[in-house]
């Protein structure tokens, strides 16, 4: 069954942000071990 869009924009785009911001920090620390590490 399909979901109905109930949000808000500003929460959607707040989600997508935070959800980058995540990927982003990750994505930095799995380059510093590498460069520690290896």
């Amino acid at each position: 069954m399909p979901v109905k869009r109930k949000y808000t924009p500003g929460i959607s785009k707040a989600f997508h942000q935070t959800m980058l911001m995540i990927f982003v920090a990750l994505t930095m620390i799995m380059l510093f071990m590498k460069i520690m590490f290896f």
